[in-house]
């Protein structure tokens, strides 16, 4: 079974040192400290912890700019382990977090095609491929509009 709580800010070093390898060679190709940009989403927006028998699954959440919101999540080495939980949890979590925002954005590794596939179930629609961070890696960018209802 997994449990998602408000996450505690213990949560960001626990999450920092099982961090699964695909994502944190994706927060190093930003240019960005992992630990850092776990402190930014919890403490500038939602930010939630999945947590397993085994420890925390991942952190996730959103950062407001303007009536849209960066969504983000950094996941462990226990995501493999609760992979159909996860997703699960996923699409129930996006239905939750969708409503609050005109639009939920931001960008994947070009490199990581288990999470483009993963966003791409999700219904995230995918654009521009840029060159970010230090080294220029390759990142599409990936956003979902907020339903207009009659």
């Amino acid at each position: 079974m997994i449990e998602i709580r408000t996450s505690v800010l213990p949560d960001i070093s626990r999450t920092v040192r099982d961090l699964r390898t695909a994502d944190y060679e994706e927060i190093k190709a930003l240019g960005v400290d992992p630990y850092d940009a776990l402190f930014h989403g919890h403490v500038h927006g939602e930010c939630y912890t999945a947590v397993g028998k085994n420890g925390i699954i991942c952190m996730f959440g959103v950062v407001p700019e303007g009536d849209a919101g960066r969504i983000w999540l950094l996941g462990t080495n226990s995501v493999s382990n609760n992979y159909f939980g996860f997703c699960r949890l996923s699409k129930k979590w996006l239905l939750r977090l969708r409503p609050r925002y005109r639009m939920l954005f931001n960008v994947a590794d070009a490199r990581n095609d288990l999470t483009i596939r993963w966003l791409q179930w999700l219904g995230f629609e995918f654009g521009n491929t840029l060159t970010l961070g230090p080294a220029g890696h390759q990142f599409k960018e990936f956003c979902l509009w907020q339903s207009v209802q009659p």
